[in-house]
């Protein structure tokens, strides 16, 4: 795709992108798009095992992490586009290194991707499959949601970021081994702690998910004004931002013409008896109010 778009992007551009993983991502960008042009990496948290139109969702994004990954040769107005386009679907943006996304990305989203498609295949594969599949309820659903993604894009996860899923697996296997010594050792209490601990956590990780404090780095660009830019360009953006506060020209317009016309409407006697009025009161300024001269009644 980059190597599509490169030669038609004009200088100043901002190109960013919306997959799972970022390193390898972000130096494709770096070899293959312009140095006139800002890349700034993304990915929305707010993924689902269906696509297309008919699958589309209006809330998708609402209260969900954005992970944003800038290059080094990114603009500060670039980044904060990208930022105001993610608070604009309704995200929360979140600043993160490539290779740190990519080694988080694996263990909160790829790790279940794989430990759903590995529950199903176990199942599936099994010779009581029919009677499983029979007994097969919201739990199993639940659980196994994400074996019904795409799979080239499956694949395309595990292409781009293999070490750091094979580091998550590794844990999830000692993971598992630990459960396993606590039933094969009948370790009941232990057991039911685990349990107790993991449901008091999640509950409160549902109530409250951890957030990363950004640091506010000035004002934020007006979400209307983005949008036009993003998708009207600049110049035409700010011609319509221009035809907002028309009403409010013309409408100061009018009332100046309002004011020169009551001026205009003055008698010459008015005028001159304005005139000596500011006079007066020059002249009172300038001598002072210990003047012998008589004051201005």
């Amino acid at each position: 795709m980059f190597q599509q778009i490169a030669p038609h992007l004009t200088s100043g551009a901002v190109v960013t992108d919306t997959a799972s993983t970022k390193a390898h991502v972000m130096s494709w960008a770096a070899d293959l798009l312009p140095d006139n042009v800002s890349f700034v990496g993304g990915h929305p948290m707010a993924g689902k095992e269906t696509a297309g139109i008919d699958a589309s969702d209006p809330t998708l994004f609402q209260e969900r992490a954005y992970c944003v990954c800038p290059s080094v040769s990114a603009t500060p107005t670039a980044i904060k586009q990208i930022t105001g386009l993610a608070e604009l679907v309704g995200s929360q943006p979140l600043f993160m290194d490539a290779e740190e996304h990519d080694q988080y990305a694996a263990a909160i989203s790829h790790l279940p991707l794989v430990v759903s498609t590995a529950l199903f295949t176990l199942m599936r594969s099994s010779p009581s499959w029919d009677d499983l599949g029979a007994m097969a309820s919201s739990g199993f659903r639940d659980v196994t949601r994400l074996a019904s993604g795409d799979p080239e894009m499956s694949m395309g996860i595990w292409m781009t970021n293999r070490e750091a899923m094979i580091h998550w697996l590794e844990r999830m296997i000692g993971e598992l081994g630990r459960f396993r010594e606590l039933l094969k050792d009948a370790q009941d209490e232990a057991l039911l702690k685990t349990f107790s601990e993991a449901r008091y956590q999640r509950a409160q990780f549902l109530a409250e998910p951890p957030r990363r404090v950004m640091v506010d780095d000035g004002p934020k660009l007006d979400k209307n004004r983005l949008f036009m830019e993003m998708f009207l360009g600049g110049k035409l953006a700010e011609n319509l931002e221009r035809m907002k506060d028309l009403p409010k020209i013309i409408e100061q317009q009018a009332k100046g013409a309002e004011t020169r016309a009551e001026k205009r409407k003055k008698s010459f006697a008015e005028k001159i008896e304005d005139g000596v009025r500011r006079d007066l009161e020059k002249l009172a300024e300038h001598e002072g109010p210990d003047s012998d001269r008589p004051q201005n009644p």
